[in-house]
């Protein structure tokens, strides 16, 4: 499930390498987000790739695509939620 969110960047993670089952090499980090509503909510993101440059832009608005996971461990469910892709909004 992939929605898009309006937010402001409130921070992340450092951000982390290590190797992909591939064998490429990845880079994730968590970005820090607080959206831009009445009843404001803080989100935390998981961003790979050429999206880990915009955890950076602390105080940026963007509007993100979020997508949405969970998945079952021994009988434990787990949630995700990963940046799926970001731009620049301008806000009137």
């Amino acid at each position: 499930m992939i929605t898009t969110v309006i937010a402001r960047i409130a921070g992340a993670t450092p951000a982390e390498s290590f190797q992909g089952r591939d064998g490429q090499c990845v880079t994730k980090c968590t970005i820090i987000i607080k959206t831009i509503e009445a009843y404001p909510q803080t989100l935390a993101l998981t961003a790979f790739g050429e999206l880990v440059p915009w955890a950076q832009q602390t105080g940026r608005t963007v509007e993100v695509g979020v997508g949405m996971s969970s998945r079952e461990y021994e009988g434990r469910w787990f949630s995700e939620l990963r940046a799926i892709g970001m731009k620049y909004v301008q806000l009137p």
